[in-house]
Protein backbone atom coordinates (compact mmCIF):
# COMPACT_ATOMS: atom_id res chain seq x y z
CA UNK A 1 0.00 0.00 0.00
CA UNK A 2 1.10 3.25 -1.02
CA UNK A 3 0.38 6.83 0.75
CA UNK A 4 1.71 9.94 -0.54
CA UNK A 5 2.51 12.86 2.25
CA UNK A 6 3.07 16.11 0.58
CA UNK A 7 4.03 18.64 3.36
CA UNK A 8 3.39 22.58 2.34
CA UNK A 9 5.66 24.83 1.42
CA UNK A 10 6.75 25.86 4.85
CA UNK A 11 9.28 29.23 6.14
CA UNK A 12 9.99 27.70 9.61
CA UNK A 13 11.34 30.94 10.95
CA UNK A 14 10.95 33.31 7.98
CA UNK A 15 12.68 35.88 9.58
CA UNK A 16 12.36 39.07 7.93
CA UNK A 17 14.96 40.78 10.41
CA UNK A 18 15.43 44.53 10.94
CA UNK A 19 18.24 45.72 13.03
CA UNK A 20 18.88 49.31 14.24
CA UNK A 21 21.85 51.29 15.53
CA UNK A 22 19.55 52.09 19.36
CA UNK A 23 20.28 49.97 22.26
CA UNK A 24 17.87 46.43 22.75
CA UNK A 25 16.96 44.95 25.95
CA UNK A 26 19.06 42.85 27.97
CA UNK A 27 17.50 39.54 27.24
CA UNK A 28 19.14 36.04 28.47
CA UNK A 29 20.24 34.90 24.90
CA UNK A 30 21.92 38.62 24.24
CA UNK A 31 25.66 39.04 25.07
CA UNK A 32 27.66 41.64 26.75
CA UNK A 33 31.23 42.71 27.05
CA UNK A 34 32.82 44.44 30.50
CA UNK A 35 36.00 45.19 31.79
CA UNK A 36 38.44 47.19 33.70
CA UNK A 37 39.96 50.82 32.53
CA UNK A 38 43.54 50.96 34.32
CA UNK A 39 46.50 52.96 33.24
CA UNK A 40 50.47 51.91 33.53
CA UNK A 41 50.54 52.04 37.37
CA UNK A 42 47.15 50.36 37.72
CA UNK A 43 45.35 53.41 38.79
CA UNK A 44 41.53 53.15 37.55
CA UNK A 45 41.02 55.34 34.74
CA UNK A 46 37.17 56.70 35.43
CA UNK A 47 35.89 58.65 32.33
CA UNK A 48 37.00 56.82 29.46
CA UNK A 49 34.97 56.73 26.23
CA UNK A 50 34.47 53.20 25.25
CA UNK A 51 33.27 51.89 22.09
CA UNK A 52 31.88 48.71 21.10
CA UNK A 53 31.32 47.92 16.81
CA UNK A 54 29.96 45.20 15.63
CA UNK A 55 32.44 43.97 12.74
CA UNK A 56 30.05 43.06 10.38
CA UNK A 57 27.24 45.04 10.28
CA UNK A 58 29.38 48.22 11.56
CA UNK A 59 26.54 49.23 14.33
CA UNK A 60 28.31 51.53 17.04
CA UNK A 61 27.44 51.34 21.18
CA UNK A 62 29.40 53.58 23.26
CA UNK A 63 29.76 54.00 27.56
CA UNK A 64 31.87 55.27 29.58
CA UNK A 65 33.71 53.41 32.53
CA UNK A 66 32.54 54.93 35.93
CA UNK A 67 34.41 55.69 39.27
CA UNK A 68 35.42 52.27 39.97
CA UNK A 69 37.20 52.13 36.23
CA UNK A 70 34.42 49.68 35.46
CA UNK A 71 32.71 49.78 32.15
CA UNK A 72 29.67 47.28 30.56
CA UNK A 73 27.72 47.06 27.54
CA UNK A 74 24.95 45.03 28.08
CA UNK A 75 22.21 43.35 25.54
CA UNK A 76 25.30 42.58 22.93
CA UNK A 77 23.88 40.53 19.82
CA UNK A 78 27.06 37.44 19.01
CA UNK A 79 29.23 38.09 16.88
CA UNK A 80 32.65 40.19 16.48
CA UNK A 81 33.71 43.20 17.88
CA UNK A 82 35.94 45.65 18.02
CA UNK A 83 36.44 47.80 21.49
CA UNK A 84 38.20 51.05 21.29
CA UNK A 85 38.74 53.58 24.43
CA UNK A 86 39.76 57.04 24.19
CA UNK A 87 40.26 59.77 26.83
CA UNK A 88 42.31 62.86 26.68
CA UNK A 89 45.98 62.43 28.01
CA UNK A 90 45.93 58.84 27.30
CA UNK A 91 47.14 57.23 24.10
CA UNK A 92 43.72 55.23 22.31
CA UNK A 93 43.11 51.43 22.88
CA UNK A 94 42.25 49.20 20.56
CA UNK A 95 41.26 45.21 20.76
CA UNK A 96 39.96 43.75 17.54
CA UNK A 97 37.91 40.18 16.90
CA UNK A 98 36.61 40.13 20.29
CA UNK A 99 34.56 36.81 19.80
CA UNK A 100 30.71 37.60 21.70
CA UNK A 101 28.77 34.16 21.79
CA UNK A 102 24.63 33.47 22.59
CA UNK A 103 24.46 34.37 26.20
CA UNK A 104 28.25 34.87 27.08
CA UNK A 105 29.89 37.61 29.20
CA UNK A 106 33.39 38.94 27.49
CA UNK A 107 35.55 40.45 29.82
CA UNK A 108 38.01 42.98 28.22
CA UNK A 109 40.51 44.56 30.25
CA UNK A 110 42.40 47.67 29.01
CA UNK A 111 45.63 49.67 30.24
CA UNK A 112 46.23 52.92 29.02
CA UNK A 113 49.79 54.52 27.93
CA UNK A 114 50.10 58.13 28.58
CA UNK A 115 50.56 60.36 25.26
CA UNK A 116 48.62 62.25 22.61
CA UNK A 117 45.92 61.28 20.83
CA UNK A 118 47.77 61.04 17.82
CA UNK A 119 49.80 58.09 19.08
CA UNK A 120 47.56 55.07 19.12
CA UNK A 121 47.83 51.26 20.72
CA UNK A 122 45.52 48.70 19.03
CA UNK A 123 45.87 44.66 19.31
CA UNK A 124 45.21 42.42 16.71
CA UNK A 125 44.04 38.98 16.46
CA UNK A 126 41.14 36.81 17.17
CA UNK A 127 40.75 36.63 20.63
CA UNK A 128 39.54 33.09 22.64
CA UNK A 129 36.03 32.79 23.36
CA UNK A 130 36.56 32.12 26.76
CA UNK A 131 34.17 32.49 29.55
CA UNK A 132 35.23 33.74 32.54
CA UNK A 133 32.39 36.39 33.85
CA UNK A 134 29.53 33.94 34.87
CA UNK A 135 29.88 30.44 36.53
CA UNK A 136 27.39 28.62 34.97
CA UNK A 137 28.17 25.34 32.97
CA UNK A 138 27.52 25.62 29.27
CA UNK A 139 28.74 25.15 25.99
CA UNK A 140 27.65 26.99 22.44
CA UNK A 141 26.97 25.08 19.59
CA UNK A 142 28.46 27.45 16.97
CA UNK A 143 27.80 27.92 13.61
CA UNK A 144 30.45 25.69 12.00
CA UNK A 145 29.33 22.46 13.84
CA UNK A 146 25.77 23.51 12.66
CA UNK A 147 26.85 23.38 9.33
CA UNK A 148 29.76 20.62 8.96
CA UNK A 149 27.84 17.95 11.47
CA UNK A 150 25.01 15.26 9.98
CA UNK A 151 21.69 16.46 11.18
CA UNK A 152 19.02 13.17 11.27
CA UNK A 153 15.30 15.16 9.67
CA UNK A 154 17.51 18.21 9.53
CA UNK A 155 16.81 19.26 13.39
CA UNK A 156 19.69 21.56 15.09
CA UNK A 157 18.65 20.43 18.90
CA UNK A 158 20.36 16.87 18.09
CA UNK A 159 23.73 18.74 18.55
CA UNK A 160 22.92 19.26 21.99
CA UNK A 161 23.68 15.93 23.08
CA UNK A 162 27.07 16.82 22.37
CA UNK A 163 28.03 19.59 24.90
CA UNK A 164 29.57 18.46 27.88
CA UNK A 165 27.14 17.78 31.30
CA UNK A 166 23.99 16.68 28.87
CA UNK A 167 23.31 12.97 28.58
CA UNK A 168 20.97 11.18 26.51
CA UNK A 169 20.56 9.94 22.99
CA UNK A 170 19.00 12.98 21.55
CA UNK A 171 15.53 13.12 18.98
CA UNK A 172 15.42 11.72 15.71
CA UNK A 173 12.37 13.84 15.67
CA UNK A 174 12.11 16.17 11.99
CA UNK A 175 12.38 19.75 12.81
CA UNK A 176 8.74 19.87 11.85
CA UNK A 177 7.32 17.60 14.37
CA UNK A 178 5.31 19.10 16.68
CA UNK A 179 5.42 18.68 20.35
CA UNK A 180 8.95 17.22 20.53
CA UNK A 181 11.15 16.37 23.17
CA UNK A 182 15.00 17.25 22.61
CA UNK A 183 15.22 13.41 24.23
CA UNK A 184 18.58 14.77 26.52
CA UNK A 185 19.04 15.55 30.36
CA UNK A 186 21.20 17.34 32.33
CA UNK A 187 21.88 18.60 36.09
CA UNK A 188 20.33 15.29 37.12
CA UNK A 189 16.82 16.15 36.04
CA UNK A 190 14.82 14.63 33.77
CA UNK A 191 13.04 15.67 30.41
CA UNK A 192 10.64 17.15 31.14
CA UNK A 193 13.14 19.85 33.24
CA UNK A 194 14.32 20.90 29.61
CA UNK A 195 13.61 24.69 28.63
CA UNK A 196 14.21 26.50 25.00
CA UNK A 197 13.81 29.25 23.50
CA UNK A 198 14.56 31.42 20.01
CA UNK A 199 15.46 34.87 20.07
CA UNK A 200 14.60 35.44 24.10
CA UNK A 201 10.89 33.86 23.24
CA UNK A 202 10.00 30.67 24.75
CA UNK A 203 9.10 27.81 22.78
CA UNK A 204 8.08 25.40 25.41
CA UNK A 205 4.71 23.57 25.35
CA UNK A 206 3.22 24.55 28.63
CA UNK A 207 1.10 21.25 29.44
CA UNK A 208 4.14 19.17 28.72
CA UNK A 209 7.71 19.86 30.32
CA UNK A 210 10.54 19.75 28.14
CA UNK A 211 9.08 19.73 25.05
CA UNK A 212 9.21 22.74 22.08
CA UNK A 213 6.40 23.70 19.75
CA UNK A 214 8.67 24.89 16.85
CA UNK A 215 12.42 24.53 15.58
CA UNK A 216 14.17 26.93 13.17
CA UNK A 217 15.55 25.12 10.09
CA UNK A 218 19.14 24.70 9.99
CA UNK A 219 20.00 27.94 7.53
CA UNK A 220 18.34 30.45 10.02
CA UNK A 221 20.42 29.57 13.29
CA UNK A 222 23.18 31.52 14.47
CA UNK A 223 24.41 29.65 17.06
CA UNK A 224 22.99 28.59 20.32
CA UNK A 225 23.70 27.95 24.15
CA UNK A 226 23.49 25.12 25.77
CA UNK A 227 23.52 25.77 29.64
CA UNK A 228 23.69 22.50 31.96
CA UNK A 229 24.50 23.50 35.09
CA UNK A 230 24.08 26.54 37.21
CA UNK A 231 22.34 28.86 35.13
CA UNK A 232 21.30 32.58 35.99
CA UNK A 233 18.11 33.59 37.96
CA UNK A 234 17.60 35.34 34.45
CA UNK A 235 16.82 31.91 33.05
CA UNK A 236 14.25 30.42 35.41
CA UNK A 237 11.78 27.96 34.82
CA UNK A 238 13.20 24.76 34.47
CA UNK A 239 16.11 23.45 36.21
CA UNK A 240 17.40 21.32 33.48
CA UNK A 241 19.08 21.83 30.22
CA UNK A 242 18.23 25.46 28.81
CA UNK A 243 18.67 26.20 25.22
CA UNK A 244 18.91 29.29 24.05
CA UNK A 245 18.86 29.70 19.95
CA UNK A 246 19.74 33.13 18.26
CA UNK A 247 18.82 33.35 14.56
CA UNK A 248 20.89 35.11 12.22
CA UNK A 249 20.69 38.62 10.82
CA UNK A 250 21.55 40.43 8.02
CA UNK A 251 24.92 41.78 7.77
CA UNK A 252 26.92 45.08 5.42
CA UNK A 253 27.42 42.44 2.81
CA UNK A 254 24.90 40.43 0.76
CA UNK A 255 24.89 36.65 1.08
CA UNK A 256 23.20 33.92 1.04
CA UNK A 257 22.89 29.80 0.63
CA UNK A 258 20.82 27.18 -1.56
CA UNK A 259 20.63 23.80 -0.62
CA UNK A 260 18.72 20.25 -1.45
CA UNK A 261 19.31 17.09 -0.32
CA UNK A 262 17.31 13.83 -1.71
CA UNK A 263 16.44 10.22 -0.34
CA UNK A 264 14.46 7.04 -1.71
CA UNK A 265 14.47 3.68 -1.12
CA UNK A 266 17.63 2.67 -3.01
CA UNK A 267 19.46 4.23 0.12
CA UNK A 268 17.50 2.44 2.98
CA UNK A 269 17.26 -0.79 4.63
CA UNK A 270 14.36 -3.05 4.54
CA UNK A 271 11.74 -2.70 7.12
CA UNK A 272 10.65 -5.93 9.43
CA UNK A 273 7.87 -6.23 6.79
CA UNK A 274 8.98 -5.86 3.31
CA UNK A 275 9.51 -9.13 1.87
CA UNK A 276 13.00 -9.90 0.71
CA UNK A 277 11.22 -11.02 -3.20
CA UNK A 278 9.56 -7.80 -3.57
CA UNK A 279 10.93 -4.90 -4.47
CA UNK A 280 11.02 -2.27 -1.54
CA UNK A 281 8.20 0.36 -0.77
CA UNK A 282 8.35 3.99 -2.10
CA UNK A 283 10.30 6.58 -0.43
CA UNK A 284 11.00 9.94 -2.29
CA UNK A 285 12.07 12.84 -0.18
CA UNK A 286 12.89 15.64 -0.89
CA UNK A 287 14.36 18.83 1.27
CA UNK A 288 15.64 21.75 -0.41
CA UNK A 289 15.52 25.55 0.31
CA UNK A 290 18.05 28.69 0.83
CA UNK A 291 19.06 31.82 2.88
CA UNK A 292 19.32 35.14 1.56
CA UNK A 293 20.03 38.41 4.18
CA UNK A 294 22.13 41.67 3.57
CA UNK A 295 22.02 45.71 4.34
CA UNK A 296 18.73 47.62 4.07
CA UNK A 297 20.60 50.73 4.65
CA UNK A 298 24.54 50.73 5.74
CA UNK A 299 25.37 50.20 9.74
CA UNK A 300 21.95 50.58 10.37
CA UNK A 301 18.99 48.48 8.77
CA UNK A 302 19.75 44.63 7.86
CA UNK A 303 17.30 41.82 6.47
CA UNK A 304 17.50 38.01 6.82
CA UNK A 305 15.07 35.69 5.06
CA UNK A 306 15.15 31.65 4.61
CA UNK A 307 12.71 29.01 3.98
CA UNK A 308 13.04 24.94 3.88
CA UNK A 309 10.50 22.48 2.04
CA UNK A 310 10.09 19.33 2.42
CA UNK A 311 8.04 16.60 -0.07
CA UNK A 312 7.84 13.24 0.58
CA UNK A 313 6.47 10.15 -0.56
CA UNK A 314 6.08 6.90 1.56
CA UNK A 315 4.69 3.49 1.14
CA UNK A 316 3.78 1.10 3.84
CA UNK A 317 4.49 -2.78 4.09
CA UNK A 318 2.60 -5.28 5.83
CA UNK A 319 1.96 -9.16 5.87
CA UNK A 320 -0.86 -10.38 4.87
CA UNK A 321 -1.93 -14.03 5.95
CA UNK A 322 -5.34 -15.74 4.85
CA UNK A 323 -5.78 -19.24 6.26
CA UNK A 324 -8.54 -21.18 4.42
CA UNK A 325 -10.34 -24.08 6.33
CA UNK A 326 -12.71 -27.06 4.88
Amino acid sequence: MSTRRRLPVIMVLAVVTLLTASPVAAQPQLGAIQGTIADASGAIVPGAAVTITHIDTGVARTTVSNEAGVYRMPGVEPGRYRIAVELQGFRPAAQNDVVVSVGATRGVNFTLQTGGLEERVEVTGTTPDIQTEKAEISAVVEQKKINDLPLVGRNVLALAALQPGINGIPSTADFLSAEQGMGVTANGVRESGNSASVDGASINNGPWGGTVLIVPNVEAVQEYQVIANNPSAEVGRNSGATVSIITKGGTNRFSGSAFGFHRNENLRARGFFENRNNPKVDFHRHDFGGSIGGPVKRDNAFFFVSAEIVRELTGNAFNLEIVLRA
